[in-house]
């Protein structure tokens, strides 16, 4: 596939993803989860296109997961600190793969569920399995058409990717430094 032709693509992989995503939120009364959840499937587009679907598909399953502390914390200040200074310090850690500028739009799709949650501070419990359902499904179908429509070329980026860049040490102390921040 020539790189006109891969970029051509890949626009219209986002287009889709998009739309779909809109689609997924109505069907399942999250219409107000639309900006959040197109974030997110930005963040699974950009992990999927430098990392691969197996990546990809681990970070829409731990923005799912960290989507019910986010939300239950949206009305307790320290809580939502405590989600987003653990998430911070992992973003941090990743710095040891030098990874952190691949997982960060991840990482604003919490904050942004945290600090501008789509759903009402009293949420209820299917409310919330509606927000996890919409995270998981619509971030599962970007990453099966990126890794159908546009497959990565042989071996690319899987090892050099995850070549160790930084000491744990050094990893410790920026991670520490984006979860005091925080």
């Amino acid at each position: 596939m020539t790189a006109r032709t891969r970029a051509v693509v890949l626009v219209l992989v986002v287009v889709l993803c998009l739309v779909l995503t809109d689609q997924i939120a109505r069907g399942l009364g999250i219409e107000r989860a639309v900006g959040l959840l197109s974030v997110a499937n930005l963040a699974t587009l950009v992990i999927g296109i430098k990392l691969g679907w197996r990546q990809s598909l681990l970070g829409v399953g731990s923005l799912a997961v960290l989507t019910i502390p986010a939300v239950l914390s949206q009305s307790d200040p320290v809580a939502g600190t405590v989600v987003m200074t653990l998430t911070a310090l992992a973003l941090g850690l990743s710095a040891r793969w030098q990874l952190q500028p691949v997982y960060w739009l991840m990482v604003v799709s919490l904050c942004l569920l945290i600090t501008n949650s789509p759903l009402a501070a009293t949420a209820t419990t299917a409310e919330l399995a509606r927000l996890v359902l919409g995270v998981l499904a619509s971030g599962s179908l970007t990453t099966l058409l990126l890794s159908k429509l546009l497959p990565r070329p042989d071996g690319a980026g899987t090892p050099a990717a995850f070549a160790v860049a930084h000491s744990w040490r050094r990893a410790l102390a920026y991670g520490s430094l984006l979860a005091a921040t925080t």
